[in-house]
């Protein structure tokens, strides 16, 4: 959903910033982002990914690494809105605008994200229906049944940090 948005936005070259390598969550978010490239006929480009850790230091780590290497890129899609609160920081200590610069894309919605400088867009999940499945789900498990694999469709909160891609 965040990869599709910023490639309708026009940007092309798109970093990832995952979680840890073998975090689950990490993996399918990782995936995601390749569906999309590859649903819009974009090369996947490994030194457009960098592993991050799910805190703000390593957006903040990958964001610096991206840029001391070289690598051009007009957006960013990090795995959960803590990274890109990192990555927005290092953007900023670089001299780099959000999103006059580069736009930026996090994951989960947390609320502080619509009070960061830009606003944070970012893919939304309900916790709240993520709470009532688990619930369910419990309920369930001691009354030994099996239980309902029940996944609510994601939303993406657009704000401030994405603009189309001037060329």
């Amino acid at each position: 959903l965040a990869t599709d948005y910023l490639i309708g936005q026009g940007h092309r070259r798109i970093a990832f910033i995952s979680g840890p390598p073998n975090h689950p969550d990490a993996m399918q978010r990782l995936d995601g982002y390749r569906a999309a490239l590859a649903a819009a006929r974009l090369p996947f480009n490994g030194r457009l990914v960098i592993a991050g850790d799910y805190l703000e230091s390593g957006g903040q780590a990958a964001i610096n690494a991206l840029l001391d290497a070289r690598v051009e890129f007009t957006a960013v899609f990090a795995a959960n809105d803590q990274t890109a609160y990192g990555a927005m920081l290092a953007l900023y200590r670089r001299g780099l605008k959000v999103p006059q610069d580069v736009s930026l894309v996090g994951f989960d919605d947390l609320p502080s994200s619509a009070f960061t400088i830009p606003p944070l867009t970012t893919v939304h999940r309900s916790t709240d229906e993520i709470g009532e499945a688990a619930a369910e789900a419990m309920i369930d498990l001691v009354e030994r049944r099996t239980p309902q694999a029940r996944v609510s469709s994601p939303t993406l909160a657009i704000r401030e940090s994405t603009r189309p891609l001037r060329t």
